[in-house]
């Protein structure tokens, strides 16, 4: 019987000593460390320790059962990632309003329809995946590769965290509107708004994070 299990490790989560465990015990493991969007990711059977960075897995949420480990600066990643994201994305947003034309209002409305018709039956998978496919294509509009690839090595975070914490009801009301007006002002072509609207969507999206991580606890 094979069991496919992803693992995403964070920061001081002691996933050294349980992923060498697993290694010592079972045959075919494999950690793939450190995993970035288009890299050759290295990859090593069982010296885990001799690697720079704790092991990460690249997570879609529609691919095999995931483990998040949490560490006890879990909290800070979190909040770091969605600062940092909000300062690349409102570049990109404004980039975006500049540059989009018609059709790419329309690809980007679509998306925000088709997220908000998961929303509403509570679809988080779904969820995730059109979120994502909204910003990227966000990204493709602004024509910004280096600005994109660091957001992209962020998904994997991201889907990690919702899968474990979830969205608080309020936050996926307000993503939904978030969307449309960000959506209205890249079509307006007006930068400001755009890059302000975004920057507001990663920090309510930051503020829910951190409010579902204290309710379970962390």
């Amino acid at each position: 019987m094979k069991v496919d299990i992803r693992v995403i490790a964070m920061r001081r989560s002691g996933s050294h000593a349980l992923l060498n465990w697993l290694a010592g015990h079972y045959d075919d493991v494999w950690y793939f460390n450190d995993c970035r969007p288009a890299d050759v990711p290295q990859r090593d059977r069982r010296h885990t320790d001799s690697l720079p960075c704790l092991p990460r897995i690249a997570l879609a949420p529609n691919h095999s059962p995931a483990v998040l480990l949490r560490g006890f600066e879990d909290r800070k990643i979190g909040s770091d990632m969605y600062d940092v994201r909000g300062v690349i994305e409102a570049l990109m947003a404004g980039a975006a309003a500049a540059r989009a034309v018609p059709a790419d209002i329309r690809d980007l409305a679509a998306m925000a329809e088709r997220y908000a018709a998961a929303a509403a039956v509570d679809d988080r998978r779904l969820m995730l995946l059109e979120n994502q496919a909204l910003h990227r294509r966000i990204g493709e509009i602004a024509d910004n590769p280096e600005a994109s690839r660091y957001v992209e090595q962020g998904w994997e975070l991201v889907f990690g965290l919702r899968n474990r914490f979830g969205f608080g009801a309020q936050r996926v009301a307000a993503i939904t509107g978030e969307h449309r007006r960000l959506i209205e002002a890249i079509g307006r072509g007006e930068r400001v708004r755009a890059a302000r609207s975004v920057q507001e969507h990663c920090d309510g999206a930051k503020q829910d994070l951190l409010r579902q991580m204290e309710m379970a606890g962390l």
